[in-house]
């Protein structure tokens, strides 16, 4: 936390919650099966159950980043190459 100089207002950082942690899923799992060039069905509901079960994850620690970043990686972990 840091103190303006000049009023007795404390400034807090921005917290990584619950609402970005939901936009950054969104997008994320939006965005992947563009950039890998597969399509949209690309393992959605494994995908969608990684970042629910992040959001639990990121709920338990009170840090919802620990929870998106477990779900990033479970999802690179888990993501199969087409017909590999």
């Amino acid at each position: 936390m840091a103190r303006d100089s000049q009023s007795s207002v404390i400034y807090t950082p921005m917290e990584f919650g619950l609402e970005i942690y939901i936009v950054l899923s969104i997008l994320y799992i939006v965005m992947m099966p563009m950039m890998m060039s597969t399509s949209l069905d690309f393992q959605l509901a494994e995908t969608v159950g990684l970042f629910v079960i992040g959001g639990f994850i990121g709920y338990a620690m009170d840090y919802y980043l620990m929870g998106f970043l477990f779900a990033a990686i479970m999802h690179f972990m888990f993501w199969s190459h087409g017909g590999d």
